[in-house]
């Protein structure tokens, strides 16, 4: 069946070929094999399967266990901002390793894969007023998830419900500073590695908390 599908991680399979892991709207996750031979053929095509978060659309079987051969590829639809503007590319790159580890044994979801689809098509889109999006992000996908953000030890503390109820338009009124949206997104993640066995530690969130502590 042909899907659609989120690129999140990309690994050396051998010297001839990558095993890209992807969230598809029909399949769920699923690890596809790249060929080098087929990605010399199309750079633009091979670029994109290896950036963070790339929105692409293939040919995927639902039966199928273990990795898959990537047929029939497609870019659905090119990021402008995201691999360009270094802010979000490090959002990006953490985003995409957060939901690696996240979504590995999630079902397919309609409601969830359209949430992480027009999300994702929102901060590519936005000028300004994104700087809390990944905080947002991660607490509404609670919600597709089925965990409840107000365990949180600092749900209090934050006013989650209050958080819950903003829009990617209005989170710019969120009154985080730097520092407070380092401490949040660390709490946060700290939450999700509770209450998903075997999640490991987010390499990229040293990174990400880094630039907003400059």
């Amino acid at each position: 069946m042909r899907t659609e599908g989120i690129v999140l991680h990309t690994t050396r399979h051998s010297d001839t070929a990558s095993v890209v892991h992807v969230f598809t709207r029909r399949c769920g996750p699923v690890a596809v094999v790249v060929k080098r031979a087929a990605r010399q053929r199309g750079r633009g095509a091979s670029a994109a399967l290896v950036q963070p978060l790339t929105q692409i659309s293939f040919e995927c079987d639902h039966a199928a266990e273990g990795l898959q051969t990537l047929r029939g590829a497609e870019i659905d639809g090119v990021y402008a901002s995201i691999p360009f503007v270094p802010g979000k590319s490090a959002v990006a790159m953490f985003l995409a390793e957060f939901l690696w580890h996240a979504l590995r044994a999630e079902q397919p979801s309609e409601p969830l894969y359209e949430f992480l689809a027009l999300s994702l098509r929102w901060f590519d889109e936005a000028d300004d007023g994104y700087a809390n999006f990944h905080l947002l992000f991660l607490l509404q996908l609670t919600r597709y998830l089925g965990y409840d953000p107000s365990l949180l030890p600092e749900a209090r503390q934050y006013d989650i419900d209050t958080l819950m109820r903003h829009s990617y338009r209005t989170m710019r009124l969120i009154p985080l500073n730097g520092a407070q949206r380092s401490l949040f997104l660390t709490r946060l993640v700290d939450f999700y590695r509770e209450v998903i066995p075997g999640f490991p530690p987010v390499k990229s969130l040293e990174i990400l908390t880094q630039m907003y502590n400059i």
